[in-house]
């Protein structure tokens, strides 16, 4: 059950990361061409070629892709065969990491496993950004470099206060 979850949350946060990767190119370029709001936290997800406002369905990971056959329901233009593999690749990324752990899941493994997972999908969104669009912007390359950072950090204070892992 708990592969499942792990599973879950990994498809969710790559259809995630796909809406990020998107909105940080249109918000970097300044190519908004309706003059929506694109907040990277809030807002609705849209088409990226007609910007409509997804539905509740359309927004279910990798199974609205397979069951709009890879079409957007409201222009039928292809959706990117990104999106169903980011989502995939992020999936087993957190199942693997879940699966090959090192430390006690405890509140201190827990809060450490968190912060790896943040990481994780930091480095892929930089790495879908870079296979795209052929760039990191530099917001989000220092951004990594303070999640890695607070990674060391916390890692190096659990060790060295010996609290168990």
């Amino acid at each position: 059950m708990d592969y499942f979850i792990v599973l879950i949350f990994g498809l969710i946060f790559g259809s995630f990361i796909n809406a990020f990767v998107w909105r940080i190119n249109v918000k970097t370029k300044k190519i908004n061409k309706n003059k929506v709001e694109l907040s990277i936290l809030k807002g609705r997800s849209m088409c990226p070629d007609c910007r409509h406002q997804l539905s509740a369905l359309d927004l279910i990971p990798l199974l609205s892709w397979v069951g709009l056959r890879g079409k957007c329901r409201y222009c039928k233009k292809p959706i990117s065969y990104q999106y169903p593999l980011v989502e995939l690749l992020t999936a087993l990324l957190f199942l693997l990491s879940y699966i090959y752990w090192p430390y006690k899941l405890d509140f201190l493994g827990y809060s450490l496993f968190a912060i790896w997972l943040i990481i994780i999908l930091y480095f892929v969104s930089l790495a879908i950004y870079d296979i795209k669009y052929k760039l990191l912007p530099n917001i989000m390359v220092y951004v990594a470099n303070y999640l890695i950072l607070a990674f060391v950090i916390i890692q190096f204070i659990f060790q060295s206060f010996n609290l168990s892992f």
